[in-house]
């Protein structure tokens, strides 16, 4: 048990997901500059929020004047959640269980690989505990308020909310571990490591599509049997959103019905079934982890490579700019961590958009839903594709996590021959293509299978191009601030980075206060959609020059007062 608890703090240690957060300059002008930065944080996440939690309430409204019980709203939350971190969660595991440095300093060790899984699993759980707070248990919190829950929903909303990641964590675990010790492949390793988790990461989402197909190619009479389900019972939408998951409807029932049969019932289930999971979880750890760890130490490639200050690497026709942008590329590319978190990451909302239609474009109701918006609002319709392509391209860890990278090499940033702001200017343009990866996979699909009209799409797109040039020039401003360079394991670098937790959170708040203002605008009807759309063009460029002035500006400042 010692052991455990000993294992559980030094994963923790070396996993947990944010960094301490250095203390703010001596200076008062520092002092004054870390308030203000922190204190617009805070106002656009509070916006978020705010825009999170209105929808919950306008759904609950929704669903009540439907006579269906608002309890689909958990339901929706939950399986979201639980997808979030079927794909997510497959990076994590992955990372923690076979990409630490502390690995090959355990196995000598008198430690039960029983012992090693109970403490890794458990450092990911809370990791991902922390993850859920603003997406799971402010819904949880709302709805308890919205619908005046009683005591008993408050009592089981911390072992629920502390179930929720049990089941598709201990399933990827338990996936990922047989693969690895089925297929070995030693130096190759890394290599496998990034396909096996876009394989995985896959198979959270081709089920999903493929029984979609199967029903819909099955004839309308499982589309009757489908309405005629939510239309005469009052939890036919939290059966229609479970089907997929079963997990989610014992947990939703468990959650709202009290001490009743179903409420017994649910719990139960989704308790047993959260400890079962678990159980075998630990007694495949016991059989097989060990074994799958042959060869993992030769991809460790650590923080310490080594660099070569030879003249030719230097040399050649590419200008600095180019120089940066490639040897960002390559680090990017070889390293599974960084590759996983970036370059597939930035397919993820695509992915999601795809999954989304092809699980609920029953009789393509999305394409008429979309071209009705055309016929009678085309500007509105703009609006709502530039917000579908900013969230494939601009919520990428990638530039939050530029300089952090780096690590215990940004010392030779510093004296590379290359001036400070073409470094910031290659930077710039190695998240500017990852970006554009996710960019040209939301248009592929909002033209291809929303069949949206292509001039509308384009003018969309000139406003997420000006999002996105902000989002990355704010994101590279945060982690040249402050970033994080002591580090000894990839998974800090970016995944575990505050500054990438706090430029998506930024962002996400800004575009909320954005759309916030959007709105009001169009609900006084002071001013006409196509005004308004110039307006904004207009002033997000605005905007944009002026932080790409002030980041350019400050970049030669901002290296120097950086130390390893």
């Amino acid at each position: 048990m010692n052991n455990t608890l000993n294992l559980l703090k030094i994963f923790l240690k070396n996993n947990f997901l944010f960094f301490k957060l250095r203390k703010s300059g001596k200076t008062k002008r520092e002092q004054l500059s870390t308030f203000l930065f922190v204190l617009v944080l805070f106002i656009l996440t509070g916006f978020l929020m705010f825009a999170y939690l209105s929808a919950i309430k306008g759904a609950f409204s929704l669903l009540t004047n439907f006579n269906q019980s608002p309890d689909a709203i958990l339901s929706l939350v939950m399986i979201i959640s639980q997808f979030l971190i079927l794909i997510f969660g497959t990076i994590g595991v992955i990372s923690v269980f076979y990409l630490s440095n502390d690995t090959e300093r355990l196995i000598p060790l008198p430690i039960k690989p029983a012992e090693i899984v109970f403490a890794r699993f458990v450092s990911i759980l809370i990791n991902q505990y922390i993850v859920l707070i603003p997406f799971i248990l402010s819904a949880f919190i709302y709805y308890g308020i919205l619908s005046k829950a009683s005591l008993l929903y408050w009592l089981k909303l911390p072992i629920i909310y502390l179930l929720l990641p049990v089941i598709p964590l201990a399933l990827i675990t338990i996936i990922v571990m047989v693969l690895m010790r089925l297929v070995n492949f030693g130096k190759n390793k890394d290599k496998l490591i990034i396909i096996g988790s876009i394989v995985l990461m896959s198979l959270a989402v081709l089920p999903q599509i493929i029984g979609t197909k199967t029903i819909k190619d099955s004839g309308k009479d499982v589309e009757k049997t489908a309405v005629v389900k939510f239309l005469s019972s009052s939890d036919g939408l939290v059966h229609i959103i479970g089907e997929k998951f079963p997990p989610v409807i014992w947990a939703t029932k468990g959650f709202t019905r009290g001490t009743t049969k179903e409420g017994i019932t649910g719990f139960s289930m989704y308790l047993g079934t959260s400890i079962l999971l678990f159980i075998l979880l630990l007694y495949l750890g016991k059989l097989i982890f060990y074994k799958g760890l042959v060869g993992i130490d030769e991809t460790q490639t650590g923080n310490k490579e080594k660099i070569d200050f030879s003249e030719t690497s230097f040399s050649g026709s590419s200008s600095g700019i180019i120089t940066i942008f490639k040897r960002e590329f390559k680090e990017m590319n070889r390293t599974p961590m960084f590759f996983l978190n970036g370059v597939i990451a930035a397919l993820f909302m695509p992915a999601i958009m795809l999954l989304w239609i092809s699980l609920n474009d029953d009789e393509g109701k999305y394409k008429g839903l979309f071209s009705l918006f055309a016929e009678n609002n085309s500007v509105l319709l703009v609006f709502i594709i530039a917000a579908m392509l900013f969230f494939s391209s601009g919520i990428n860890g990638t530039p939050g996590s530029s300089f952090s990278r780096e690590g215990k090499n940004f010392w030779y940033s510093k004296v590379l021959p290359i001036s400070y702001s073409k470094q910031l200017a290659g930077k710039y343009l190695h998240a500017l293509m990852i970006a554009t990866i996710g960019y040209i996979g939301g248009f592929l699909i909002v033209f291809f299978s929303l069949k949206i009209n292509l001039l509308l799409i384009l003018k969309g797109s000139l406003l997420t191009i000006i999002l996105t040039s902000i989002s990355i020039a704010a994101s590279l401003l945060i982690d040249l601030r402050k970033p994080i360079l002591d580090w000894e394991n990839h998974r800090k670098a970016m995944k575990q980075n505050p500054n990438v937790f706090i430029s998506i959170f930024g962002i996400m708040g800004f575009v909320a206060l954005l759309g916030f203002i959007v709105y009001k605008l169009m609900s006084s009807k002071i001013i006409d959609l196509q005004s308004l759309y110039i307006i904004l063009i207009v002033f997000l460029s605005l905007l944009s020059i002026a932080i790409h002035i002030f980041l350019f500006k400050k970049a030669d400042k901002l290296y120097q007062r950086l130390e390893i």
